[in-house]
């Protein structure tokens, strides 16, 4: 590869370029390049910014130029490499987003022949050197073990002796088994695991149900976490019910996570509380390591992005 000689040049300094970073069900969208460089080798979406642009203005223009959807974006880091165009190699900072997309991809085929979600542990190799970092950086942080997440409701289940009931709601019933494919209506033990929507991101009206049930007779409620993607308004109602159904109760009222304090103020809740804190797990270890509570208690959903 030869560098440009130029005067300008000579100085090197990086073109800045971005690269979505899409995660569902813990598989990354990426697409397939159909040009030189690394043509048919899997690629994040993404580009580099125009004259004028800032790396989120730009970021969120390439992904509506090649999947044809508005995004949500949460920025990442930056990571540095080289690119080419032609016999030419320079250096590039690739600024990585956090990318939600909102509506369904459709592929503009210009540069990539197909897109694809594929599994985080199974994606070796993506084109470009700062993508490749980008990859090592998102199996880093954004996966997880499934042992260590049975690990962690077994804990979860040895809460149970310090409360009457434990309601679980999110994403944390994918992680049961079979025993999350019972109807909760038929559940009679101290955890009550919720049953979830067709596409996993609510909890079904006969979880609202029996969990309504539950904490109406229940002396304490602790909440820590929302039931499901409330953010959306097509997923809204498990937590918004749930939660007014806490806030209506005579119980003594305790909410603890970040997820937890958002949604209580969106739905103007957070007064009919006796105490609210910020900090969900560290509520969760003082409670169960400090304190007896016989109470309802409702574990929320894992993160987002894992």
């Amino acid at each position: 590869m030869k560098k440009c000689d130029c005067t300008l040049c000579k100085f090197e300094n990086p073109k800045v370029s971005t690269a979505a970073v899409i995660i569902k069900d813990q598989k990354l969208l990426v697409a397939k390049r159909k040009e030189e460089p690394f043509k048919g080798m899997w690629d994040f979406f993404g580009g580099y910014l125009a004259k004028g642009e800032t790396p989120g203005v730009a970021h969120r223009r390439e992904i509506k130029e090649e999947l044809g959807v508005d995004s949500e974006t949460t920025f990442l880091g930056s990571f540095p490499g080289t690119a080419s165009y032609k016999e030419y190699e320079f250096p590039v900072i690739n600024f990585a987003y956090l990318t939600e997309l909102k509506g369904e991809p459709k592929l503009n085929t210009k540069e990539n022949s197909e897109y694809k979600w594929v599994p985080i542990s199974e994606l070796k190799e993506v084109a470009f050197d700062s993508n490749m970092n980008i990859l090592k950086f998102v199996k880093e942080k954004f996966t997880y073990d499934l042992g260590k997440v049975k690990d962690l409701i077994a804990q979860q289940g040895g809460y149970v002796t310090n409360y009457d009931k434990v309601l679980v709601g999110g994403r944390l019933p994918e992680y049961f088994g079979d025993k999350a494919l019972e109807s909760v209506r038929s559940q009679t033990g101290k955890m009550i695991i919720g049953n979830l929507t067709m596409d996993k991101e609510d909890i079904t009206l006969n979880t609202i149900e029996r969990f309504r049930k539950e904490i109406k007779g229940a002396g304490t409620v602790v909440l820590a976490g929302v039931l499901g993607k409330y953010e959306d308004k097509g997923h809204i109602q498990g937590t918004k019910e749930v939660f007014e159904a806490v806030s209506e109760s005579s119980a003594y009222r305790v909410a603890g996570g970040g997820d937890t304090e958002k949604a209580l103020n969106e739905f103007g809740l957070s007064e009919k509380f006796d105490w609210v804190s910020v900090g969900g797990g560290a509520m969760l270890v003082f409670l169960s390591q400090k304190t007896r509570l016989k109470t309802p208690f409702l574990p929320g959903k894992l993160p987002r992005y894992w």
